[in-house]
């Protein structure tokens, strides 16, 4: 029997189909994220799958006309020193962020309204 038509991927691609999100179908499933990601990649492949949806947001649009990557704020959190850690970590939870991306997010618009402000 071929991976596309083992009953334990099939199962993952109808969650998907479904509605559920990968993180949810690995933890239901007991399999990885990363291998419910690839069964979904090789469906999208094959065809059982549509492919993702392009994305459509401005922000999006604007990035894929320039050499800027979005990166990641993991590897940049894990390498600030105990004094940022501990400063971010108190905005977010004292300001209700549900995250911290989101707060980084309220930062880059605070700031890209600081600096329109100063230009006028």
């Amino acid at each position: 029997m071929g991976r596309a038509k083992d009953p334990k991927n099939q199962r993952v691609i109808q969650m998907h189909k479904d509605g559920w999100t990968t993180a949810e179908i690995a933890a239901e499933t007991g399999r990885s994220p990363t291998t419910v990601a690839g069964v979904l990649w090789r469906a999208r492949r094959s065809g059982e799958l549509p492919p993702r949806p392009t994305s459509t947001s401005p922000f999006m649009s604007v990035l894929g006309k320039h050499e800027v990557k979005i990166g990641s704020l993991g590897p940049r959190l894990s390498a600030a020193d105990a004094e940022v850690a501990s400063w971010v970590i108190r905005k977010v939870s004292s300001d209700g962020y549900a995250d911290i991306a989101e707060f980084a997010y309220d930062l880059f618009v605070e700031a890209f309204y600081e600096e329109k402000e100063q230009d006028q």
